[in-house]
This record gives C-alpha cells, structure tokens and sequence, in this order.
C-alpha cells in the first residue's frame, strides 16, 4: 500500500486514481485445514488424472467457519471476482511460478446468494487443485521445487472492468518488467524495461497472444516497421468476463470468460481512445477510430501524444517496486478511462511479483567459431548457460509445418517429451511462432507438462508466417525463471541463422507427421551470453567424413 499511498506518487499523477482492487486473503491454514480434513494430499499425489483431481477436490468440502465469512463477505463485494492462488513457490523471490497455479474469475451475479457462495467455494477448491495438476508437477521438477511442502493461500479481487452488453472487462490491462529480454537498436538496452498492453482483460498478454509491447523509457518508438506490419500483428481478440453465464464447467480452466473480436468492441464503443483506423486503399494508418473502417489498436493517444501517461507512470511504478523488492520485478495493471470529461481515471495494481533475471555467468568468444560449424545463432535471446550434455533435437520439420495444425502438433510434441524424461534424456526443441500461447495460430500452444524436458528451445520464423517474438506471457516468465534458453530466430535475417539442412541430413530416431526426432552422437555446444544478448549452439565437432557416415548410421 505504500506505493500508491505516497503523496509525492499521487502529486506526480494528479488526474489518475491509482488503487489497489477491493482484496481479501484467505490465509494458508485454510489450505492446510482443507488438505488434511479431506485427506487429500496422497490422493493428489498417487499419479491419478487431472480430470480425477479436479473432481475430487470440487466435492471435498470447505470448512463451516469459511464458508460463513464468505457468505458475509460476498454481501461486500459487487460484481465479478478474480480467484487466484498466492503460494509460497508462486511468490518466491528465486524461483517463482507465474500462471502455473489456475485463476478463477467468476461472475458473482447470481440472484441466489447460496448459487454466488457455491460458485466461490468451488473456484476456490479448484485452485488448490491446480497444485497437483500435470502442469504444476512437470514445472516443479523442472525446477527441482517439492509441490507438496508448499502453503497456498487464496486471493480474492474484484474484477477491473466496466459493463457491456451482458460482458465484463477494462479499458485497458497488461504486464510490465524491469528487464527487456529483447531489446532492438543501438539506443534501448536490457534495463529500459519492458511492457505489453491490450484491450480487455490482461488474459491476452500473459496467454501469449497479440498484444501491444511498448519500452517505458522510449515509448514513442513504434516497434513495428510498416502500417501493414502493424497490421498483421495487432490485437484482433479480447477476453470478457460474461455475465450471462451461470454452470460452472470444473474441466474449463475459464468458464465464465468469453473471448471477443473487435466488431464487439466497436459495438460497445471501447476502441475510440485507444485505436487508429487502417485505410487499404492508401495504405496508411490515420490518427482515431470513429466507428468506422479497419480499427487498429496502437495506443498511441496514450503512448505518443500521453493524453494517459502510461509509459510515466509504468516506469515509475517499477523503479518503486524493484527498490521496494530488492529485484527485478513484473507488474500487472488494468484502467478504466473516466466516464465523462473531468472524471479521473482509474488505474489499478492488479498483482506485483518477483522476475527473475538470471546474472551473467559466462562469456564465451562467439567470433572464434567457424560458421559452418553453428546450427543456430541470435541475437535475440534469454538465459545464460553454457550447456554440453544434449544430443537430442526434436523439431518441427518446415516443410510440414501448417498454422492450423498446430493443435496435432502439439500432440506429437508431447509424445516424444515423455518418452525423453523416461529415457531421462535432455533436449533442443524447435518449432516456429510463439511457444505456450494460448491462440493456436500465433504458433504452438503447448502446456508446459507437453514440453518439460527441453533444456532449450528455439522459436523460428518462415517466409510467409512471421509472429512477433514471445514476451510478456506466463509461459515465457517460466521459461526465464527455470533457465531455459530461448532463441527466437527470424527467417533470411543477417543476424540468425538455423541449418535446416544439417537437421533434414540426420538420420531420424522418430519420424512423425509434423515433428521428428535426431540424435547426435557428440553432444551440442549450447552457450548464451546475456550481457551480449548472443546465443550460439555448435554442432558436435567430427574428426573426419567417416566418423560423419558412422554417426549418421547409429
């Protein structure tokens, strides 16, 4: 509270309310209580399936005391609430988790105060069942965590949003960090920050999907060379809550919410501060949107003319929390513009947390290596390490590769992933677009449990399917926290390099529809070095053309 409590923060921004939403903690006893009175922990913890957890926890019951202060409480808070978890791994300073525990946001309008309490407490049970599911599990051994000694608490918040049309959401939500994984020119740098903004509720970003990125500290400098570049990457969805809804579905991680497109938006009228109008015929982008036409979400009222001084007030609240955290931070936000002319804005702090950012270990001399010798080079890339244990790649063949089959592919994806950890063998995995996100044609929607024996993983891009680089999205978050490499490579560009045909050379150990799966004799040189934002994986050295055939042959 004290960071928005601070009268020289409130005199900086004057025509801006900033808040914290109306929040309540149920406290870890709760969980233990929960746990133990149902004798839960050795079920969750005896391999049954996801479906079986979610089940069991949902007909488990809560505690008399809890359910009465919910019931009392509930009479305090109108409107959706968000369900989410605060577990001692999530808010860890070291290794924390983002998005690996579900969020439960339900739309707490039921004319039934029984129906409201009932919706709440089975949000609640299923949190804490999002401990044992498959996703969790494979993530804490990544990370060489133990699910079952963690505490988890529960928060409940009151959704940021205004109402329209039966649905629920903010002008505006998105995520900022104190570190920039991707920084472009000569002028931005690591520690300029980094931040994402999109219309309606902060699920686009943090699921991986279109959205806006911006640096704090150069929030002018557009990303995105062309009108139709722009284009092609803005935002098209939204997330709502929806009001109409009443069933809670146990086996959708987000029943209550709704995804948009933006002739809903133009419809509830939310698009004129914060989107440009695209004309095809001149092919240029024009200042507004007023209902009609291609609306493109820029932000640009906000971010180039700041009638809302959002890169000011983002780099602002990050400077206070990295010294208040002692760290590098990540930040989630959503604002709902005033109603009419005079009304001040409202701009809320939805969640503050610890972002790992790995120090620097190693520096190695990337001009030494003989080109013929890298099968993958960026200058775009997370991690630091230096890794000579991998001999395994599996990877998305790009003759194969069909954005709309990247649902199959992910199932191919998951079946080589388990029989690597059962074989306990690490490995390169590469595939194009964006890895976790949530929009199956931005790239490979993947789960972490699909994916967890990867100990690097390269996104890649095509001729003819180029997607902004992953950033932003809890799945990225989790790959920076467990310190896995990440390369994002751009087609026909001076500055990557991926050998397709060293790969297609190497004699297949699975050979699937979309995927396949080589094996080298010697092992990768995987090595990043942050600090001069290189990654380089070296292909094992061979002492002559017939070592070559016999490694070929194995």
């Amino acid at each position: 509270m004290f960071l928005i409590n601070s009268l020289l923060f409130q005199e900086e921004f004057k025509n801006i309310s900033i808040e914290i939403p109306q929040t309540i903690v149920i406290g870890t006893d709760e969980y233990d209580r929960f746990m133990q009175d149902n004798n839960l922990f050795s079920f969750a913890l005896s391999g049954v399936s996801d479906h079986q957890i979610k089940e069991k926890f949902t007909k488990s019951k809560l505690s008399k005391s809890i359910r009465t202060d919910l019931k009392f409480l509930l009479k305090d808070i109108d409107g959706p609430i968000a369900v989410r978890s605060s577990s001692l791994l999530e808010d860890s300073a070291y290794q924390p988790f983002a998005g690996i525990f579900n969020t439960y946001m339900i739309p707490n309008n039921s004319s039934s105060e029984n129906e409201k309490l009932n919706q709440l407490c089975t949000a609640i049970k299923l949190v804490y069942a999002s401990q044992f599911l498959s996703l969790a599990l494979s993530y804490a051994e990544t990370i060489n965590q133990t699910i079952e000694e963690s505490k988890m608490a529960v928060v409940i918040q009151k959704v940021v949003g205004k109402e329209h049309n039966n649905r629920l959401y903010p002008d505006f939500s998105g995520t900022a960090s104190s570190h920039n994984y991707y920084p472009f020119g000569e002028y931005m740098h690591p520690e300029d920050r980094i931040a994402h903004v999109a219309l309606g509720l902060g699920k686009t970003i943090v699921d991986g999907e279109s959205a806006l990125r911006f640096c704090p500290k150069y929030p002018k400098i557009n990303f995105y060379s062309t009108p139709e570049i722009l284009l092609k990457q803005s935002q098209r969805y939204y997330y709502a809550v929806d009001l109409t809804r009443e069933d809670f579905d146990i086996l959708d991680d987000a029943p209550y919410l709704v995804k948009l497109n933006l002739s809903d938006a133009i419809k509830d009228g939310t698009l004129t501060r914060i989107a440009d109008t695209y004309d095809f015929n001149s092919e240029t982008l024009n200042s507004g949107f007023f209902g009609e036409g291609s609306p493109v979400i820029t932000f640009n009222n906000q971010l180039k003319f700041e009638t809302f001084p959002l890169a000011k007030l983002i780099t602002r609240l990050l400077s206070v929390g990295e010294k208040a955290f002692g760290s590098s931070i990540e930040i989630e936000y959503a604002c709902n513009f005033g109603e009419k002319k005079g009304d001040m804005d409202n701009f809320y702090i939805l969640q503050i947390r610890p972002f790992l950012h790995q120090e620097i270990i190693s520096k190695e001399d990337f001009e030494s290596v003989d080109l013929q010798q890298v099968l993958a080079y960026s200058t775009q890339v997370s991690g630091n390490l230096i890794m000579k244990d991998v001999k395994d790649i599996i990877y998305v063949k790009p003759e194969m590769f069909d954005k709309t089959a990247t649902l199959a592919i992910v199932e191919e994806i998951d079946k080589l992933n388990a029989q690597m950890l059962e074989e306990k063998r690490p490995y390169l995995l590469i595939g194009f677009g964006r890895w976790g996100t949530a929009d199956r044609f931005l790239g490979i929607p993947v789960k972490w449990n699909n994916i967890s024996g990867a100990k690097t993983i390269i996104e890649a891009t095509t001729n003819d399917f180029s997607v902004d680089f992953s950033q932003g999205s809890h799945f990225f978050h989790n790959i920076v926290t467990a310190n896995i490499g990440y390369f994002h490579i751009k087609h026909n560009s001076e500055h990557h390099k991926i050998d397709w045909g060293w790969l297609a050379s190497k004699k297949s150990m699975n050979d699937l529809d979309y995927v396949r799966h080589v094996r080298t004799k010697k092992a990768l040189t995987i090595t990043i070095d942050a600090q001069r934002g290189e990654g380089m994986i070296i292909k094992p050295r061979k002492a002559n053309k017939n070592k070559e055939r016999k490694e070929n042959s194995t």
